[in-house]
């Protein structure tokens, strides 16, 4: 567990007595801001206050809000998953009272508490956090202008929903997840659709078609000024924002200009010329419908192309619609998607390019949100077994994931990813994108494969093999007019139709998700910030357990993600400094174990300072080591110093790690980085990156006067 508070030291008090004037934060919430006057050593407490640490009537307290994205695909394979996300959700939200033990068997017990004390042997399972905002999108956003033309609104945020007893039991956008729906485009587009909410200058009103001569490309009309007030509303000054993917298919964000209306049409596309077989970064590797003057370099033209003497066109077997997002490069001899690199820049990059050509802010980054304050969650077609601590693997009660560095440090991405610039797939054939049978996979009739049941045998093969299936809670038959994966006489020999006895029926008995390249890319690019769960669960049969729906997933989230040290809001009273401007103050680290301060990259706190650290962590943990975390180094005022840049720089990007005060009054920072606090307020400390404490910590920012 991890906590934060500020507090001060007098002079003239004993080094014991400590003034709290701002911010405790649970999980980066934006919880109660407390002025605490009382002797932390004291079993009595004595005076407690709660008060904002900024507030009017006009403007409320600003600090470490939480901003979460639910970004939701609403295709017809999604109904289970969406249900599965909000019992998740309801589980993990509303269940922090309870106090829970693991047993040696494996098993959970689940008591409740006495006032705030566990009985012996429990402990409080921590929440994930308060969401007290959020916005939920659908994945429908248009497909190029000539498919899902009523589908194309997906990045506005669904209405608040009041008559559900979901809304009544817990809150509004509980609801809302119940009305996503599998209604939408079949081309997911999870990506476009959290760019164009979050910062798109000029999100795309609709999408259409536009023919001049022989010519046909796809037009943008209109700017949607609903996904702008929405983005407005959403984003809070400082607020650490939480992206939440959940699609059971691969990313398919169609481009919204040129050629992109060819992915949705009804008619064949060009096929790809020979070299795109061999490698589709060739420059010989082209469309068979290309114009050209005169072909590349060392390249036949491609009337000449020995693919494309076969047709221009590819047959409707070649070239079936639920595959047109598939390999597009090297089965069309181009891409119409957008790169996944516009994506990350999204989250990263201090500007974006508008559609005119002019360089824009980029809307996550106002007031000095930095690039860490920005976490990702993609709840995707991942085995979970791939994604779990190696205890995870036979204990059925415990499904940890491992942390995005662990993940990478023990191979994870050349196992689920591979190198796809360079050419090279996964390791694990699980993940091979591919509509053919994938070699040394179990097939039908053998052995069923735990992760994804077996592969399907078909002709033509004409959707992607599975990476994973589990198995529903509920199997109902299919409702005529819906869409069905068992229909067809005779069933299709597919895992999701294969019953109780071993044969296959009409009555699916699984779901299932198929690799998502584009989106572990895409989260692969944000390091740390990036995290995995799979949307296939362990299980859905125990609530209670720590291994249901997708709780292990949100939880390591959590504690990979979040920030914990809310030392970023605003707060009345200026900070004690020296002549040279640095505060007199100390960020303090507390920790439940001998640990060796400097190796971690702190240094052993000094005892004035540890004293009431510890006393005060005393109240969460048992405390055993103060590390102290360094401010930023350098003088405040002198521009080339790393605390001078914390202070000034909207977009910090320099590599040094700390914190900084910004107090325009004294010279000391930018006025832009201070907006958001009331006037005569305008002061705080910026922590870059956010989430600087370590897991399992309590930190403490403590000044002497």
């Amino acid at each position: 567990m991890r906590k934060s508070a500020i507090c001060f030291l007098s002079k003239e008090a004993s080094p014991v007595r400590c003034l709290c004037r701002a911010i405790v934060a649970w999980l980066a919430a934006a919880s109660c801001c407390g002025c605490i006057a009382r002797d932390v050593y004291s079993e009595h407490q004595k005076g407690i206050q709660f008060l904002r640490a900024e507030s009017s009537e006009a403007q409320p307290p600003q600090g470490p809000f939480l901003d979460v994205l639910l970004v939701v695909d609403d295709s017809v394979s999604m109904g289970a998953k969406q249900r599965i996300l909000q019992t998740t959700l309801a589980r993990t939200l509303l269940w922090p009272t309870w106090c829970f033990k693991i047993l040696e068997s494996g098993q959970v017990r689940r008591a409740r508490p006495s006032g705030s004390v566990c009985p012996s042997g429990y402990t409080f399972i921590s929440p994930i956090t308060t969401f007290e905002n959020v916005a939920i999108i659908r994945t429908s956003v248009g497909a190029g202008g000539s498919a899902c033309l009523q589908q194309s609104r997906g990045a506005v945020p669904l209405s608040p929903a009041s008559d559900d007893e979901a809304s009544q039991w817990f809150a509004p956008w509980m609801a809302q997840l119940s009305h996503v729906g599998e209604a939408g485009c079949g081309y997911e587009a999870p990506l476009e659709a959290m760019y164009r909410f979050l910062v798109d200058p000029e999100p795309p009103l609709t999408l259409a078609t536009k023919t001049v001569g022989e010519t046909t490309s796809t037009v943008v009309e209109g700017v949607d000024e609903e996904v702008l007030a929405a983005r407005a509303k959403f984003l809070r000054p400082l607020s650490q924002v939480l992206v939440i993917f959940l699609t059971d298919e691969d990313d398919c964000s169609v481009i919204d200009n040129g050629e992109g209306w060819k992915v949705g049409s009804a008619g064949q596309l060009a096929r790809a010329t020979e070299a795109c077989s061999e490698s589709p970064k060739s420059p010989c590797c082209r469309s068979c419908d290309t114009v050209e003057q005169t072909p590349p370099k060392g390249c036949v033209r491609v009337e000449d192309d020995t693919a494309c003497k076969k047709s221009v066109l590819l047959t409707p077997d070649e070239d079936p619609q639920q595959l047109r997002c598939w390999d597009q490069t090297r089965r069309f001899g181009k891409s119409f998607l957008f790169p996944v690199e516009r994506y990350t820049a999204a989250l990263r990059a201090p500007t974006l390019t508008a559609r005119d050509g002019r360089s824009v802010p980029n809307p996550l980054f106002t007031y000095g949100r930095t690039p860490d304050m920005v976490s990702v969650l993609a709840i995707t077609g991942v085995p979970w077994q791939l994604l779990t601590t190696e205890e995870s693997q036979t204990n059925p009660q415990i499904t940890d994931y491992l942390s995005p560095q662990a993940f990478a440090t023990a191979g994870g991405w050349e196992r689920i990813l591979g190198a796809p610039a360079q050419g090279v797939p996964p390791s694990d054939p699980h993940l091979l994108a591919t509509p053919e049978p994938r070699p040394g996979l179990a097939v039908p009739g053998g052995v069923w494969d735990p992760m994804h049941g077996h592969e399907i045998v078909r002709a033509p093969a004409d959707d992607l093999q599975f990476s994973c299936v589990f198995p529903l809670p509920e199997p109902k038959a299919c409702q005529p007019g819906h869409y069905c994966p068992c229909d067809g006489n005779p069933v299709p020999q597919s895992p999701l139709c294969r019953q109780p006895d071993n044969s296959y029926g009409q009555i699916p008995q699984f779901a299932g998700a198929a690799p998502p390249p584009r989106l572990l890319q895409f989260v692969k690019s944000l390091g740390n910030s990036g995290s995995l769960g799979s949307i296939c669960p362990r299980q859905l049969t125990d609530v209670e357990s720590s291994s249901y729906g997708y709780v292990g997933a949100l939880a390591a989230f959590r504690n990979a993600s979040f920030a914990t040290f809310s030392g970023s809001s605003c707060f009345r009273e200026k900070l004690p400094t020296d002549a040279a401007g640095r505060p007199l103050c100390k960020l303090i680290e507390v920790h439940d174990s001998p640990v060796n301060c400097e190796a971690i990259g702190r240094k052993l706190a000094d005892p004035g300072y540890a004293k009431p650290a510890l006393a005060r962590a005393m109240q969460n943990m048992t405390p055993v080591t103060a590390c102290e975390i360094p401010a930023m180094p350098g003088e405040p005022r002198d521009p080339s110093s790393a605390a001078y840049a914390c202070a000034h720089d909207l977009h910090y990007d320099r590599p040094e790690q700390g914190y900084c005060y910004i107090d325009p009054g004294l010279d000391l920072g930018s006025e832009e980085l201070v907006q958001m606090c009331i006037t005569f307020h305008k002061r705080r400390v910026r922590v870059i990156p956010s989430n600087i404490a370590l897991p399992d910590t309590y930190s403490t920012f403590i000044c002497k006067y």
